[in-house]
């Protein structure tokens, strides 16, 4: 899925090289790149466990000697086998975008390329966070779900979802208060707190 999204990249610059070489296209191609490898992480992670369930495999296994700690380790093993390299393909496409959006005529002043900057390495310490923190959570989702794509529904909803909306929420209350005189939302601060809500959720 990564390279035919990849694939499907680079032939629209090579189609429309104005259009798609600009920041907007940047952050478009990334964001999607980030869902759907968030998505195929969660939907494997639990779908193990919720097969294993479903065929009684979960009941043997725990009769024997492995410990649950055992199985987790295993478990988290084969995904990180199974997605590292996927992993580490998206972090190189972040950074080649970081790259070319410095290099490119979008941002001239120093204040936008040191916040291209910050946004860029917020986003791929996020989407590592979410990856580590999805894992775990589909898998402790998928121990009482009957069926996988709502166990990994569920994971997305408490990691990709739930910061969002309090997010969201945060940036209207603040836009709607008194506070709005005492605390300067410019894009750095916008940055900032989208941040440490991913993060403390993820820690959460």
């Amino acid at each position: 899925a990564l390279s035919i999204l990849s694939a499907i990249w680079v032939w629209a610059v090579i189609q429309w090289p104005k259009t798609w070489l600009s920041v907007p296209s940047y952050v478009f191609a990334a964001v999607v790149l980030h869902t759907v490898m968030k998505f195929w992480l969660a939907s494997e992670a639990c779908y193990r466990f919720v097969e294993d369930r479903k065929s009684s495999a979960l009941e043997l296994l725990l009769s024997t000697p492995i410990s649950v700690k055992e199985i987790l380790h295993g478990q988290r093993l084969a995904l990180f086998r199974q997605f590292a390299g996927p992993a580490i393909y998206v972090l190189v496409a972040d950074f080649i975008f970081l790259i070319l959006g410095l290099r490119g005529t979008d941002l001239n002043q120093s204040d936008e390329k040191s916040f291209w900057v910050m946004l860029w390495l917020a986003g791929m310490t996020v989407f590592v966070m979410d990856l580590f923190a999805l894992s775990w959570v589909s898998m402790w989702v998928g121990l009482s779900s009957k069926k996988a794509n709502r166990a990994a529904n569920a994971s997305i909803a408490r990691i990709m979802v739930l910061p969002w909306l309090a997010f969201f929420l945060l940036i209207t209350m603040l836009a709607t208060s008194s506070l709005l005189t005492k605390i300067h939302l410019d894009e750095h601060v916008v940055l900032i707190l989208w941040f440490a809500l991913a993060v403390a959720n993820n820690l959460i």
